[in-house]
Parts: structure tokens; C-alpha cells; sequence
């Protein structure tokens, strides 16, 4: 699986989707990690890289499409 790149998980509030961004991490992905707010983007980021992870955090508002579109440039 980690040759597969990188993961990027929209919405990556506190609950269920940060829990899976912390799961691709633990296989060995590289995650980025996207958000509305740059304290949750910093506080999943930091952890993920805190515990031996590659993340990456990006603010966008994954209602926005033109934001998420963003995201891949």
C-alpha cells in the first residue's frame, strides 16, 4: 500500500475522519490532510507527524469546490 503515494483526506475534522487520515498513516502513507480550520489542520498534521507519519495539512472547505478542486494544484 505504500507504494500506492499519497492519501488526501477531505474534511478531516476530529471524529471518524481523522481516525482513518491516522490509519493510512499507520500503513505507511504519506497523508495530507484538509479542513476548514488551520488549528485542526495543524493539531492532526502535527500528530500523525509526531508519531511517525508524513503528513501535510492544507485549510479548505470541502463544501467549497472550487476550495477542494484547489487542493490538486
Amino acid at each position: 500500500m505504500a507504494d500506492a503515494g499519497a492519501v488526501l483526506v477531505v474534511g478531516a475534522g476530529p471524529g471518524l475522519v481523522s481516525a482513518v487520515a491516522r490509519r493510512f498513516s499507520e500503513a505507511g502513507m504519506p497523508v495530507a490532510v484538509s479542513t476548514r480550520t488551520q488549528k485542526t489542520v495543524d493539531d492532526l498534521a502535527g500528530q500523525i507527524n509526531r508519531t511517525g507519519g508524513i503528513s501535510k495539512g492544507y485549510v479548505a472547505d470541502a463544501t467549497d469546490e472550487d476550495a477542494v478542486i484547489s487542493l490538486f494544484d
